[in-house]
């Protein structure tokens, strides 16, 4: 049976194009069920040894597969993704400035629990930046004398109080990442949140869609178009991030509320 949602075909419409143009795709609608994954799936049938359809259902995180971009990439590229949930600073020199903080002390975390390879998801991101304790003892793991630390133990001096023999200061550490753990921890509960909190992850983004691949992302409901919003700046941030080479740049659509399709 044919997919009757007439935005979604007008989105597999668009997307077998970019297949017969060996084009890989990030798929994002809120109809994702067996026949819309089935046309999806019957558009890579031919080239299902090495260009597979992947699916992430944000409505049951452990249905299929999973997307935690915060698992690849390099730690600027991490600190980017993060800080996608949080609202632009343009025009706004005092809250640029904050971003740039708060992106360097993420970029200088990631980059110890890259080194020491210790697993890491949004949720442990989150408690690790509102908890002094925990930030200190991840500093026992590597010496301020180690290239990957140096930057690490920079920023906990930067948050250190000053009369707290080498502890740090709560309201110093919010004044650099309490944005962000503010907003992390607004998304605890969301669909969005649980995504990411996977410690591992089963797609590989950037590696599918440059094989000529495809991800499926059901997000049953648009009522919060930020869940929306977050998920596709996120893989699209991861993507471009990469270091996969691209045959032809990948597709990114929305099945939309009001029957159009947006492709960046």
């Amino acid at each position: 049976m044919a997919v009757q949602n007439e935005d979604t075909v007008k989105a597999v419409t668009a997307l077998r194009q970019q297949v017969q143009g060996s084009g890989g795709f990030f798929f994002i609608d809120r109809t994702a069920d067996e026949q819309v994954r089935g046309e999806l799936a019957a558009l890579l049938g031919p080239f299902a040894m090495r260009r597979g359809l992947q699916v992430l259902d944000l409505s049951d995180p452990g249905a299929d597969g999973t997307f935690n971009p915060l698992a690849n990439g390099q730690p600027g590229e991490v600190a980017e993704r993060l800080l996608a949930v949080l609202p632009a600073a343009d025009g706004n020199p005092q809250a640029q400035a904050l971003l740039e903080q708060t992106s360097r002390a993420v970029t200088a975390i990631v980059e110890v629990l890259a080194t020491i390879e210790r697993p890491y998801s949004m949720a442990s991101l989150t408690a690790l930046m509102s908890t002094p304790v925990q930030l200190l003892d991840l500093a026992n793991t590597l010496p301020a004398s180690h290239p990957q630390a140096r930057s690490f133990h920079a920023f906990l001096e930067e948050v250190k109080d000053p009369a707290g023999k080498g502890l740090i200061s709560a309201e110093r550490l919010k004044g650099k990442v309490g944005g962000l753990v503010g907003r992390l921890s607004q998304l605890s509960g969301s669909s969005y949140w649980e995504i990411l909190s996977n410690q591992a992850t089963d797609i590989d983004l950037p590696r599918v869609v440059a094989r000529g691949g495809g991800v499926y992302c059901r997000i049953p409901s648009y009522k919060q178009g930020s869940l929306r919003e977050c998920v596709l700046e996120m893989a699209l941030l991861q993507v471009v991030g990469s270091h996969e080479k691209l045959s032809k740049p990948p597709a990114f659509l929305i099945s939309s509320t009001s029957g159009t399709v947006m492709s960046l």
